[in-house]
């Protein structure tokens, strides 16, 4: 404390508190402010001299204003405080010209730091992202705080919120990594791949099978039908009796014309099949999510071609 005191004497005795700084141009009345604080700080009256210097500092960064004001809150017991205002200090205090101020202000954190804890705070570059430590607005880098418990809070627009409460000791560095995760509820919806349904892929394929066996049968069917009508009655059809014919290709005749009968009702199953498989793959594909459905297809055999069904219990 002896020394912090030291610290204080020599940046009070200078006359004024910013001279020849591009950023804090002279001013009579923010100089009548840090000459009041100065006074203030000679009496030992710290909270009228930390008012005084926290006005200058409010008008006008500079490094002398910073220093005076940081050793104002560190005899109030503000030492996190001093810390981050002796930080600030030696950073802006670049240049030959503020080597005195830099130095005085980095022998002031030396004795501060000691006696706070340091959280260092790294973010993933969230864009928009807001971080408080104890509800105050900070951003990313090392920020000095009281030993203690402390909250460090950090919020993004699409991004679920991070609350972290640690125990900080005096001369510590805290890592602590805020990492914001994606809020599932304003991501934008997945996109669903159904899967194909499995009784429209059999029926299908049945429809494909009936169609190519209906046209294996059709086209042997009429081979041999129109061999039969050339060798029995050239120039007509097979008729109910098939006068002139030996018996051997009447038989022929009556399998000619049963082969031609079950291709065409294989061709009615396996078309009807064709597009019941593809109205029930429409169907499916229009179910919504929250919806179930059963759905049944089928095809049913009758005379001169084929019955097809579909339904759908929802």
């Amino acid at each position: 404390m002896k020394r912090v005191a030291i610290v204080l004497a020599s940046c009070l005795s200078w006359p004024r508190v910013a001279p020849a700084e591009p950023a804090c141009p002279p001013d009579p009345d923010r100089a009548k402010l840090y000459d009041e604080g100065k006074a203030a700080a000679d009496r030992e009256q710290w909270e009228e001299a930390a008012a005084k210097f926290r006005q200058v500092v409010s008008w006008c960064w500079s490094p002398g204003a910073l220093l005076a004001l940081a050793i104002a809150e560190e005899r109030l017991g503000k030492a996190a405080v001093s810390a981050r205002l002796l930080r600030r200090c030696s950073k802006d205090a670049d240049g030959d010209d503020r080597l005195q101020d830099r130095l005085a202000c980095e022998q002031a954190l030396s004795l501060v730091e000691p006696r706070v804890g340091v959280l260092v705070l790294t973010t993933n570059k969230t864009a928009g992202i807001q971080i408080t430590v104890d509800g105050a607005p900070v951003g990313p880098g090392d920020f000095d705080v009281e030993p203690g418990e402390h909250i460090v809070a950090a919020q993004a627009p699409g991004r679920l919120p991070f609350r972290r409460s640690l125990a900080v000791a005096k001369g510590s560095r805290t890592p602590v990594p805020i990492a914001l995760l994606v809020d599932p509820s304003t991501a934008p919806p997945a996109t669903v791949r159904r899967a194909a349904p499995v009784g429209a892929i059999v029926l299908g394929s049945a429809g494909v099978v009936f169609t190519g066996i209906s046209i294996g049968l059709l086209m042997h069917g009429r081979a041999m039908e129109r061999d039969i009508v050339a060798e029995c009655d050239p120039g007509s059809e097979l008729g109910g009796s098939a006068t002139g014919c030996p018996p051997t290709r009447i038989d022929d005749a009556h399998a000619a014309r049963r082969q031609i009968i079950a291709g065409d009702v294989l061709v009615g199953l396996g078309s009807a099949a064709i597009a019941s498989s593809a109205l029930w793959w429409a169907l499916a594909g229009r179910l919504s999510d929250s919806r179930r459905a059963d759905a049944q297809a089928g095809v049913v055999p009758m005379v001169g071609g084929a019955l097809v069904f579909l339904g759908a219990r929802y």
